[in-house]
C-alpha cells in the first residue's frame, strides 16, 4: 500500500533498565522466602522420619521392661539403639557429641543454657552420652537423668549442620519412668523437692516454645508442638509454617 511505513516500536534503554530493576527487586524479596520454606519443609521431612524411627525403636519397651529408670538405663540404651540400628543401619559412637556451646533458641538467638538433660556435650558428669548416627545424618543421643529417667535428644541433620537450634533441628524426647512410653518435655516449671538434688541442674523450667520468648532454653518444649504439627504462637498454622 502506497505511503505505508513498516515501523517497529521497541523499548528504550531506560525502560529496559527500569524493568530489570523491578524484576531484581521482586527476586530479591522472593528468594529468601522460598529458601526459608524449603528449609522448613526439609526439617519437617527429617523430623517425621526421626520420630517414626524412634517410635518404632521404643514401641516394645513397656512390654520388655515395664519400668524405665536409672537402674536399667544402660540396658534400655542398648535396646533402643539396637532397634535404631536395625531400622536404618546406623553406626554407634561411644563418645558424646560436642557443640561447644553453639546452640540457638527457638527464636534463633544464641544461648549458653545448659541443656537439660545434657545429652549433647560431655562437659557434665550426669549420665551417659552414647549416640547413633544414621546414614543420612540423623543423630540420636541417649542420656540418663537420675531424677526424671531416660531422655533421647535428636539432631535431625547432624552436629555439623546448622542451625543447631531448639525446635528447628534439635528436639528432645523422654522415656517415662513408670511405664516406659515415649514422651516429650512439657512447657512448665518443675518444683525442686527435698528428695531431689536441689541445684541448678534440677531447678529450672522444662522449657518454652515461643518466638517471643527470650528464655535461654526457649525451644526445649517444642517437640510436643512438632509432633502435633501445631504452631505454638498461632493455632491456625502448622508447626513448620510458623518457624521463626
Amino acid at each position: 500500500m502506497r505511503g505505508y511505513k513498516n515501523r517497529n516500536n521497541g523499548f528504550t534503554l531506560a525502560e529496559v533498565l527500569i524493568t530489570l530493576g523491578i524484576i531484581g527487586v521482586v527476586v530479591a524479596m522472593t528468594i529468601p522466602t522460598l529458601i526459608s520454606k524449603y528449609k522448613h519443609k526439609e526439617y519437617e521431612t527429617r523430623f517425621k522420619k526421626a520420630y517414626s524411627m524412634l517410635a518404632q525403636a521404643t514401641y516394645d519397651l513397656p512390654i520388655e521392661y515395664g519400668r524405665c529408670d536409672a537402674t536399667n538405663a544402660q540396658s534400655i540404651n542398648d535396646y533402643v539403639f539396637g532397634k535404631l540400628k536395625n531400622i536404618n543401619s546406623g553406626s554407634f559412637r561411644s563418645n558424646g557429641m560436642s557443640y561447644k556451646g553453639n546452640f540457638k533458641t527457638y527464636s534463633l538467638e544464641n544461648t549458653t543454657s545448659v541443656i537439660h538433660p545434657n545429652c549433647f556435650d560431655r562437659a557434665s558428669n550426669q549420665g551417659s552420652y552414647n549416640y547413633i548416627v544414621t546414614p543420612d545424618g540423623i543423630t540420636f543421643s541417649f542420656c540418663t537423668n537420675y531424677s526424671v529417667g531416660n531422655s533421647i535428644s535428636v539432631d535431625i541433620n547432624g552436629v555439623n549442620k546448622g542451625p543447631n537450634a531448639f525446635g528447628h533441628d534439635l528436639f528432645f524426647f523422654r522415656i517415662l519412668m513408670d511405664d516406659c512410653r515415649l514422651s516429650y518435655w512439657q512447657s512448665q516449671w518443675r518444683d525442686c523437692t527435698d528428695e531431689e538434688k536441689c541445684d541448678e541442674y534440677f531447678q529450672w523450667t522444662d522449657g518454652v516454645c515461643s518466638k517471643s520468648s527470650k528464655a535461654g532454653d526457649n525451644g526445649f518444649a517444642c517437640t510436643s508442638y512438632a509432633v502435633a504439627n501445631k504452631c505454638p504462637d498461632d493455632s491456625g498454622k502448622s508447626y513448620w509454617d510458623c518457624l521463626p
